[in-house]
Protein backbone atom coordinates (compact mmCIF):
# COMPACT_ATOMS: atom_id res chain seq x y z
CA UNK A 1 0.00 0.00 0.00
CA UNK A 2 2.81 2.38 0.87
CA UNK A 3 4.41 1.72 -2.51
CA UNK A 4 1.30 2.93 -4.35
CA UNK A 5 0.93 6.02 -2.17
CA UNK A 6 4.59 6.93 -2.67
CA UNK A 7 4.36 6.45 -6.44
CA UNK A 8 1.25 8.62 -6.69
CA UNK A 9 3.00 11.29 -4.60
CA UNK A 10 5.97 11.19 -6.99
CA UNK A 11 3.65 11.41 -9.99
CA UNK A 12 1.72 14.39 -8.66
CA UNK A 13 4.82 16.25 -7.51
CA UNK A 14 6.58 15.62 -10.85
CA UNK A 15 3.71 17.13 -12.82
CA UNK A 16 2.59 19.94 -10.52
CA UNK A 17 5.26 20.68 -7.94
CA UNK A 18 8.98 21.24 -7.93
CA UNK A 19 10.81 18.57 -9.92
CA UNK A 20 13.60 18.40 -7.32
CA UNK A 21 11.15 17.05 -4.72
CA UNK A 22 9.98 14.38 -7.17
CA UNK A 23 13.58 13.40 -7.92
CA UNK A 24 14.38 13.00 -4.21
CA UNK A 25 11.30 10.85 -3.70
CA UNK A 26 12.16 8.87 -6.83
CA UNK A 27 15.63 8.10 -5.51
CA UNK A 28 14.13 6.86 -2.25
CA UNK A 29 11.47 4.87 -4.11
CA UNK A 30 14.03 3.22 -6.39
CA UNK A 31 16.19 2.24 -3.45
CA UNK A 32 13.30 0.73 -1.46
CA UNK A 33 11.51 -1.08 -4.30
CA UNK A 34 12.21 -2.48 -7.75
CA UNK A 35 11.27 0.69 -9.51
CA UNK A 36 10.77 -0.08 -13.18
CA UNK A 37 7.55 1.94 -13.16
CA UNK A 38 9.71 5.04 -12.77
CA UNK A 39 10.55 4.58 -16.47
CA UNK A 40 6.90 5.25 -17.32
CA UNK A 41 6.93 8.29 -15.06
CA UNK A 42 10.10 9.57 -16.75
CA UNK A 43 8.43 9.21 -20.16
CA UNK A 44 5.41 11.15 -18.92
CA UNK A 45 7.62 13.94 -17.55
CA UNK A 46 9.58 14.10 -20.82
CA UNK A 47 6.37 14.43 -22.83
CA UNK A 48 4.89 16.95 -20.38
CA UNK A 49 7.90 19.28 -20.26
CA UNK A 50 9.37 18.40 -23.73
CA UNK A 51 12.79 20.01 -23.56
CA UNK A 52 13.98 18.90 -26.98
CA UNK A 53 14.50 15.83 -29.08
CA UNK A 54 16.53 13.89 -26.50
CA UNK A 55 14.49 12.43 -23.60
CA UNK A 56 16.83 13.47 -20.78
CA UNK A 57 14.61 12.31 -17.90
CA UNK A 58 14.13 8.87 -19.43
CA UNK A 59 17.81 8.37 -20.20
CA UNK A 60 18.78 9.53 -16.72
CA UNK A 61 16.26 7.19 -15.13
CA UNK A 62 17.48 4.21 -17.18
CA UNK A 63 21.07 4.93 -16.17
CA UNK A 64 20.14 5.42 -12.52
CA UNK A 65 18.10 2.19 -12.35
CA UNK A 66 20.85 0.24 -14.08
CA UNK A 67 23.49 1.47 -11.62
CA UNK A 68 21.20 0.99 -8.62
CA UNK A 69 20.26 -2.58 -9.58
CA UNK A 70 23.95 -3.33 -10.01
CA UNK A 71 24.82 -1.77 -6.62
CA UNK A 72 21.93 -3.10 -4.50
CA UNK A 73 23.36 -6.58 -3.85
CA UNK A 74 26.69 -5.03 -2.90
CA UNK A 75 25.10 -2.60 -0.44
CA UNK A 76 23.06 -5.18 1.47
CA UNK A 77 24.55 -7.02 4.44
CA UNK A 78 24.75 -10.77 4.33
CA UNK A 79 23.55 -12.17 7.64
CA UNK A 80 24.69 -15.75 7.14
Amino acid sequence: MMRIVLFITILVSALTGPLVFAICLGVLYAFLYTAYELLILAMIVDVYYFQGEIPYHLLGTILYLFVLEWLKPRLLFKSS
